[in-house]
């Protein structure tokens, strides 16, 4: 695909999304530290009442789809997807996951290192219906589930010409974060408000990243005549 028939590059709506999602991860941030309020209140309403309504058939659903979204996982998921997609030259399959774990491996650090400042406790024990370690605030599982879900869609969207399709992809994308989400709660290793601030976190993460991104890009093209590469972001 040529420069030009790249999607034009929404750095505004980045900006806007960004704002957005920083904001709500910091008020939840504040809620967290504080560990009262209308959010701990949330927390325990909606905790107690997924608790109430777990099934046999659920818990499974929960606990097969929540292992897709270990960081582990889900980043050598996201960069074998960033090696494989699409065509182009051994090169260009490796510096796209690259550029992939470039974004998702700091994110993820920074992520743990905020749950050890936040340090903030889990559901009681006795509630988990799966195994879980580290402390509770932002969940991991979804913040590597929205990066994971961003950055395919990102890589994926550069290959879709067609509006409807591009809309599908994203709708996939935010239902498997809200998916993994919903694991993390229903199996009781997290809060409700830990897995709206992963992927407040993650969201945030990614405008900054792909805004930083589009405008190297743009900086580049008017020094560069020749087409990108096949299967280049």
């Amino acid at each position: 695909m040529s420069v030009l028939d790249r999607p034009r590059s929404p750095v505004r709506g980045l900006v806007a999304a960004g704002v957005a999602a920083l904001a709500v991860f910091i008020a939840l941030l504040i809620s967290a530290a504080a560990n009262s309020g209308w959010a701990a209140t949330f927390d325990q309403d909606l905790h107690t009442w997924l608790l109430a309504h777990r099934t046999a058939t659920l818990t499974l659903l929960a606990r097969t789809a929540t292992v897709t979204a270990t960081p582990v996982v889900a980043t050598v998921l996201v960069l074998a997807i960033a090696a494989g997609i699409g065509t182009g030259t051994v090169s260009a399959r490796l510096r796209r996951a690259s550029l992939v774990g470039a974004i998702m491996a700091p994110a993820l650090l920074a992520r743990y290192g905020l749950s050890l400042l936040v340090a903030r406790q889990r559901p009681p024990r006795e509630d988990w219906a799966w195994h879980a370690s580290g402390q509770s605030f932002p969940s991991g599982h979804t913040t590597a589930a929205a990066l994971a879900a961003g950055l395919v869609g990102w890589l994926a969207i550069h290959r879709v010409t067609s509006r409807a399709c591009r809309c599908l992809l994203w709708m996939v994308a935010a239902g498997y974060v809200v998916l993994i989400a919903w694991t993390r709660t229903y199996l009781g290793v997290h809060w409700p408000t830990d897995v709206l601030a992963g992927a407040a976190f993650a969201i945030t993460w990614l405008c900054v990243a792909f805004i930083v991104r589009e405008l190297t890009t743009h900086a580049q093209r008017p020094r560069d005549r020749h087409p990108a590469a096949p299967g280049e972001p």
